[in-house]
Parts: C-alpha cells; sequence; structure tokens
C-alpha cells in the first residue's frame, strides 16, 4: 500500500543510524572529512577579500576580479571532478582535491604576491568546491536504495553549514594572533588535516570491516 512508503521521523533517523553502522563508520570518516573542509572554505570566502584589500594593497575592482576567479573556476573543474570519481572512484579524486588546495595555499602563503598571486587564486578556485560535491555523491552513494537520500543530503548540507558559518570567527582569532600571511597557512592545514584523516582511517576502517566480515 502507498502508506508503506512512508517512514516517521524517528525510523526516518533510526534507518540513518543503521546505515552509519552499516557502512562500518566510513560515513562517519566522511562528515568529518567534509567538516574539516567547511573550516577552510568557510573562512577564506570571507577573508581572502580582506586579505587582497589589506595585505596586498588592492582597489575594489581588483578585489572583485579575484573573488570571481576564486569562486567561478569550478565551473568547468566541477564537472570534471565528478566524471573522474566516476569513472576513477571517490577516494583518489577527493585525495587530489584535498591535495591540491593544500598545495596551492602553501604556495599562496610563500609566494602570494603580483601575477604569481592571480594564478594562485584561479587554481586554487579550480579545486575550492570539489570536496563537498565529490563527499555528498559518496553519501548517495552508500544510501542508494535505502530511501534516505534526502535526508542524507540535508545531513550533509547541516554539517557543512555549521562549520563553514564557526569558520570566520576562528580565521578571525588566527588572522588576529598571527597576521593576514596567516590566512592560506590555516587554509593548507585544515585540507592537509582532512587528507592525512583519509589516507589514515579509510584504509583501517576497510581493513577492520574486511577483518569482521570474514569472522
Amino acid at each position: 500500500p502507498k502508506e508503506a512508503q512512508y517512514r516517521t521521523l524517528k525510523e526516518q533517523f533510526v534507518a540513518l543510524k543503521d546505515v552509519l553502522k552499516g557502512s562500518g563508520n566510513i560515513l562517519t570518516v566522511l562528515l568529518i572529512v567534509k567538516a574539516v573542509a567547511g573550516f577552510g572554505q568557510g573562512g577564506l570566502l570571507l577573508w581572502a577579500p580582506l586579505y587582497l584589500s589589506e595585505n596586498q594593497g588592492m582597489g575594489t575592482f581588483a578585489v572583485g576580479i579575484h573573488v570571481a576567479l576564486l569562486t567561478s573556476m569550478g565551473i568547468a573543474t566541477g564537472p570534471a571532478f565528478g566524471w573522474l570519481s566516476d569513472h576513477r572512484g571517490r577516494v583518489p579524486v577527493i585525495m587530489l582535491v584535498l591535495g591540491g588546495k593544500t598545495i596551492i595555499a602553501g604556495l599562496l602563503a610563500v609566494f602570494g604576491t603580483g601575477m604569481i598571486l592571480s594564478i594562485l587564486i584561479a587554481a586554487l578556485g579550480a579545486f575550492m568546491f570539489g570536496v563537498n560535491t565529490l563527499i555528498q555523491a559518496w553519501a548517495l552513494d552508500i544510501a542508494d536504495g535505502r530511501r534516505l537520500e534526502g535526508t542524507m543530503m540535508g545531513t550533509m548540507y547541516f554539517v557543512n553549514m555549521i562549520f563553514q558559518g564557526v569558520a570566520p570567527l576562528i580565521v578571525g582569532f588566527v588572522v588576529a594572533a598571527f597576521g593576514f600571511s596567516s590566512l592560506f597557512v590555516y587554509v593548507a592545514s585544515m585540507n592537509g588535516f582532512g587528507l592525512f584523516l583519509i589516507v589514515l582511517l579509510l584504509p583501517w576502517l576497510a581493513h577492520r570491516n574486511k577483518m569482521r566480515s570474514a569472522d
């Protein structure tokens, strides 16, 4: 019957909890990585214009151009990363994006002036939004066929918004303590930490889950 297709809110959350456990905590790791990426990305989008204005002495138009580079380059790379992850797997492409953001942000911290700054900002923009969509795709892979797709997306959005909302405050403390030059060090650190979590935890979880299945 049609009524059997619907779950109560409690049943939906119980089903989500079962998926979290059934994934062998891989989904939990994805949520943590998404949170870490949100910390880095949320602070950057707010503080980058201030960095360009206060630290680099750019005018309003130049700041606007660089912010456009930061936010629009993903128009081309986003679909490319999605296609690549469908063909090569989610993990390698997520690692590629996190690694790219870490390296580019590190280069910006060291060489971020003049024309090099503009090139690196554009390069960072190419990797800027890739992690969120790839992790969402992976979460949907896990939830496929369980009638949890909407709940999963809502959970991902909730986690992302919380950490992106808190991130500007944290970056504010970092900049106040260490100066504007610490902005890209912070971004590199957050993305590097996310990459470290994937490299460290996913193989361990996969091995543990395999051992449990064998038992």
